[in-house]
């Protein structure tokens, strides 16, 4: 029978093959570690190993993962710093990374290019509640109040969310859409006066048990009695 003469994985060969599907930060390290039962002070001397060559940098981390996050995914900056700390990464490490990706990925045109997609695929709705969806799922993307709403109005933003503001203040305050309503309510409640006209005829012919209106059918009666 052939003995199993492989040496036991060792924390570092552990790390290493972890890093070598994907970038890691120092404390997921430590918490797969941790997971596959290693003792926290070999975790220790492993992570310090991995710093030491350069496998570990919670700095360069940072950085590529907000810049991959905005770039490729469309996440804004609140959404990859709330990423970054739960995999562990100090707070003024991970804003520094933010600062660095920011400086090289442009956040108002990921909004633009967001906004573009999204609009198209809410062509159904009426606009100025497209543009309050809108604005909602920005916020929900993570980028900031400010730049999410304020990037609508002309000239603070890209060509797809200023044609989206200016569709709608247009729509809503052209006399051409201010008369289309007018004519669409008073239609509405002309529709509405012939429909309760026809509910009160139904009514009295009911009441006189024939299709005779009222007063037709009254007059007989009336007659006979002064006679």
């Amino acid at each position: 029978m052939r003995k199993n003469t492989s040496n036991p994985p060792t924390p570092y060969g552990r790390a290493l093959a972890r890093l070598a599907r994907r970038d890691h930060s120092e404390q997921e390290i430590r918490r797969a570690l941790r997971r596959d039962g290693f003792a926290d002070d070999e975790i220790e001397e492993t992570v310090v190993r991995l710093r030491r060559d350069r496998y570990l940098d919670d700095a360069g981390f940072a950085a590529r993962l907000a810049r991959s996050r905005m770039a490729h995914a469309g996440m804004g900056r609140n959404r990859v710093r709330l990423e970054l700390r739960k995999k562990g990464v100090k707070r003024s490490v991970a804003e520094a990374g933010l600062t660095e990706a920011l400086s090289e990925v442009a956040e108002a045109d990921v909004i633009d290019s967001l906004a573009r997609r999204f609009w198209k695929s809410r062509e159904a709705d009426e606009p100025r509640h497209r543009l309050r969806k809108l604005w909602a799922f920005l916020l929900r993307r993570g980028f900031p109040a400010g730049g999410a709403k304020g990037a609508a109005r002309p000239g603070r933003s890209g060509p797809a969310l200023s044609a989206a503001f200016q569709r709608t203040t247009t729509s809503e305050t052209s006399p051409r859409s201010k008369k289309g309503a007018a004519s669409a309510g008073a239609a509405k409640r002309t529709a509405s006066g012939r429909e309760a006209r026809r509910a009160r005829a139904a009514r009295r012919e009911r009441g006189t048990g024939s299709h005779v209106p009222f007063r037709e059918s009254a007059a007989p009666r009336i007659a006979m009695s002064r006679t």
